[in-house]
């Protein structure tokens, strides 16, 4: 399985953040900000989760981009094991916070 940090942890969470964001009126510039603007379209749990997958993914993009391997394919066998358990966690609970915001607005239309 290749591991890609940016298009598997960092582009779904800024696509759900300006969502949420954006449906909670907010302008704000940055993914961090739009994260806490989304609270009563995401509940607490969602933001908190998304934080922690957006402050994870930031870490591991940049100790990839300090190695000089950021735009290197990897494997997720291929990631230092502690990398490789971070990015595991954070991909669980990205699932987990877009499934439930998937049931919550399919029940809503």
């Amino acid at each position: 399985m290749v591991v890609n940090i940016r298009e598997n942890l960092m582009i779904p969470t800024v696509k759900i953040a300006r969502w949420a964001a954006h449906k909670a009126g907010s302008l704000a510039p940055t993914t961090a900000q739009r994260l806490v603007d989304a609270r009563g379209v995401l509940t607490n749990d969602e933001v908190d989760a998304l934080t922690q997958v957006w402050t994870s993914a930031l870490s591991l993009q940049s100790k990839r981009w300090m190695d000089h391997i950021h735009d290197q394919e990897t494997t997720a066998w291929e990631l230092p094991a502690l990398q490789r358990a971070t990015f595991g966690a954070s991909a669980r609970l990205l699932s987990e916070v877009l499934r439930s915001v998937e049931a919550r607005e399919i029940d809503t239309k």
